[in-house]
């Protein structure tokens, strides 16, 4: 099974994930910043680690330089420390919607254990909502000037 891990939680919680799966029996690629791959390319962990430049996941340094394979993955994997998180990945979801995969599991990773979510059976605001949102505020930031101007 192929399975892409998008490392946006700390070291701690990552471990505690990767300890939890067997990385032998599937092919795990993880996309994390290039100064932390030292940390995981241990042999008996079996990952091949996709690194970005900067320290968060950027979408133009992962598709634009073709750096994940262009693989079928059987599921992506987002991490997390908190369900109350899962709206403000964009960026990584943004990679997301450019690969081919089958299910897209949000993995909240805590004191309690690892709960997993099915990200395409929850509810993800898309780009048209974020656009309406910003319109709304521009043009009541406008109309706010305006009374204002009249005001005085």
């Amino acid at each position: 099974m192929n399975i892409l891990i998008f490392k946006t939680v700390n070291e701690e919680r990552t471990k505690k994930l990767l300890h939890s799966i067997d990385t032998l029996t599937n092919h795990v690629y993880m996309v994390l910043p290039e100064s932390e791959i030292c940390i995981y390319s241990e042999p008996e962990l079996n990952i091949q680690c996709i690194g970005t430049s900067g320290k968060y996941i950027k979408y133009e340094t992962i598709i634009e330089e073709h750096r994940i394979p262009d693989l079928r993955f059987h599921e992506v994997w987002v991490l997390s420390s908190d369900p109350g998180n899962m709206y403000t990945y964009r960026e990584v979801y943004t990679v997301i919607s450019e690969l081919k995969c089958r299910k897209i599991l949000y993995k909240v990773i805590n004191e309690d254990g690892i709960l997993t979510y099915d990200l395409r059976k929850e509810i993800i605001f898309s780009c048209t909502h974020t656009l309406l949102v910003r319109a709304v505020k521009t043009y009541m930031s406008l109309r706010h000037r305006i009374e204002k101007n009249r005001r005085t």
